[in-house]
């Protein structure tokens, strides 16, 4: 369960990863009465808040809340699919990604990790625009970037400092894996994995020079296309 809660910049991948052309979250603040019975969508699991934060999209300010819930993936899309039978849902045995259908231009993401498939899961919410979130983001300084790359998303978290981007590359995934980690340990990171110096290596995890920093990173190929899709999330250990 601690690991959800560490790690937002994977988490919200998921978002991405099940969102349309890389179309992920919306625009905020918003008019807050027109979208108030969606926005209540998450209220219906009985989660108990753990914190509300925000996080930085591409240069837009939005909001994420996080609680604990008492459902399983299953359980959590019968409960939803009652209120919103138009609703569209994503699952697998350790999570559900449910979107409530769109009104006045906005639907809500709801995303349900539960490590063990039963029991307690951790509850991800956000309000995404309907018609997606705009593209071209600049890339923060502190992640590398292959040349030749295109950046698709980036995700800051002001309150803990920690900064998430995906990108796409022409490269295999060999070549990117060991471009990233040959920018990263001229930075001084180290890799106490050694990943990147193996054949087939599909990730990284370096730690900063002063070890109070660790980066994650993750490579995979884009299905049906030459590209390969890399996400980097960086954070502080303390």
């Amino acid at each position: 369960m601690k690991n959800f809660l560490v790690l937002p910049g994977i988490v919200l991948s998921i978002f991405l990863s099940f969102s349309a052309q890389g179309e992920v979250f919306s625009l905020w603040p918003f008019n807050k009465g027109a979208f108030s019975s969606a926005a209540a969508a998450d209220k219906l699991l009985h989660g108990e808040a753990v914190r509300e934060e925000r996080v930085i999209v591409n240069g837009t300010e939005l909001k994420m809340s996080t609680s604990i819930v008492d459902a399983d993936p299953r359980n959590a899309l019968r409960t939803l699919k009652m209120r919103y039978p138009d609703g569209t849902a994503a699952m697998n045995d350790n999570g559900l990604l449910f979107s409530t259908p769109p009104e006045k231009g906005f639907v809500r993401k709801i995303l349900i990790a539960a490590p063990d498939g039963v029991g307690k899961g951790v509850m991800f919410a956000m309000t995404v625009p309907a018609k997606g979130f705009r593209k071209n983001p600049s890339w923060p300084h502190q992640l590398p970037f292959p040349a030749g790359a295109q950046a698709l998303q980036v995700i800051r978290f002001p309150d803990r400092g920690s900064v998430y981007g995906s990108l796409r590359s022409a490269m295999s995934k060999e070549e990117l894996l060991s471009n990233i980690a040959m920018q990263l340990k001229a930075e001084g990171w180290v890799s106490p994995s050694g990943e990147s110096g193996i054949p087939g290596g599909s990730g990284e995890i370096m730690l900063s020079a002063d070890a109070k920093e660790i980066m994650i990173v993750g490579i995979t190929p884009v299905k049906g296309s030459r590209f390969t899709q890399v996400s980097l999330y960086r954070r502080k250990l303390n």
